[in-house]
């Protein structure tokens, strides 16, 4: 690590390294991950291990056992990568961390902070913000500037950076700036997988479809006249051996949403009296991209749209395995 994150104080009370552990003690693997020390915090005495980069929790937990054979002292793993689920299974299993000051837990001061009750559930991404981070995450749209992302994303350069920032929050080191370029150009860290980056994201992402209904329509004239995209398990079918629902489904953004509502027969759509009427299923989504192929939604946010689903229909999981696996493999990554 280039700056350590081991603090002067915790909680008013003064920490100070005493001396760094030698790492002929442990096994190779440990000193590799992580830096060793004995610390003063207060009164009591600790052994700090400080993350040389992303480990999981299993990693932790590992090292932990070796160090508590041969230490008599309590363990504290400072680290800035820490996801809220590992804080939150930390917190269960009692081990101490320090994140940031406004992410601590020691156990044997009895104290934590924040509060337990921040650890009931996550903060979603911003709809805006997820559009982002699925573009980035696709490599759709790497290498452009504030305002290249601007642009792409029809918003102003400071909401670019206040999208980067809730990314940012939750894993610092995602987001990379050439600060050479007064805009910073913007990158995906290669510190995880694409896979395993997804993974730490999804407490945070939500499903892009923020409602829907049963219509009268031709979904095939909206698609093809670009008002409207494969969606749901229609568009999950034509990226897999999934075959399609009855009703199709297509989704539309909040402007077609809105104009369709106001005047749908204009655009050839009959609005039922009775919501179980319909020959299509239309969706409004919180966002829109252009991005996606064969006339659909994005795939990364197709498989955000059907993943609860996929929790009670083996089939669809396991169609939205492929689409994912397909999704990475076509970066080569």
């Amino acid at each position: 690590m280039e700056m350590s994150i081991i603090p002067n104080q915790i909680w008013g009370l003064p920490l100070a390294i005493k001396y760094p552990l030698n790492p002929i003690d442990y096994p190779a693997w440990i000193s590799e991950l992580f830096s060793l020390y004995r610390i003063q915090l207060g009164e009591y005495e600790f052994t700090a291990l400080e993350s040389r980069d992303r480990v999981d929790l299993t990693q932790i937990k590992h090292a932990l056992a070796h160090l508590n054979a041969s230490n008599h002292t309590y363990p504290i793993v400072f680290s800035p990568y820490l996801t809220f689920y590992q804080r939150k299974a930390m917190v269960e299993r009692n081990i101490g961390f320090y994140r940031s000051e406004d992410n601590v837990f020691i156990p044997h001061l009895l104290r934590i902070t924040p509060a337990p009750k921040e650890y009931s559930s996550p903060r979603p991404l911003s709809p805006f913000s997820q559009l982002l981070f699925i573009q980035l995450l696709s490599r759709n749209w790497l290498n452009k500037n504030n305002k290249g992302l601007a642009s792409a994303m029809g918003k102003s350069p400071s909401s670019v950076t206040k999208y980067l920032k809730e990314i940012e929050a939750i894993s610092p080191t995602l987001i990379e700036r050439n600060h050479q370029n007064t805009d910073g150009i913007v990158w995906r860290s290669p510190g995880f997988s694409p896979q395993e980056t997804l993974g730490e994201f999804l407490p945070y992402l939500r499903s892009p479809v923020a409602e829907e209904r049963l219509v009268f329509t031709d979904p095939e004239n909206l698609v093809t006249n670009g008002l409207a995209k494969w969606a749901g398990i229609t568009a999950l079918s034509k990226h897999s051996d999934l075959m399609d629902d009855a009703i199709p489904t297509i989704a539309v953004p909040e402007k077609t949403w809105k104009a369709i509502q106001e005047n749908p027969s204009r655009y050839n759509v009959t609005i039922p009296s009775y919501q179980d009427e319909g020959n299509t299923r239309l969706q409004y989504w919180r966002y829109w991209s252009a991005s996606g192929s064969r006339n659909c939604v994005d795939r990364i946010s197709l498989y955000l749209s059907l993943k609860d689903e996929a929790e009670s229909d083996p089939r669809i999981e396991a169609a939205l395995n492929q689409l994912l696996a397909e999704v990475f493999d076509a970066r080569n990554r």
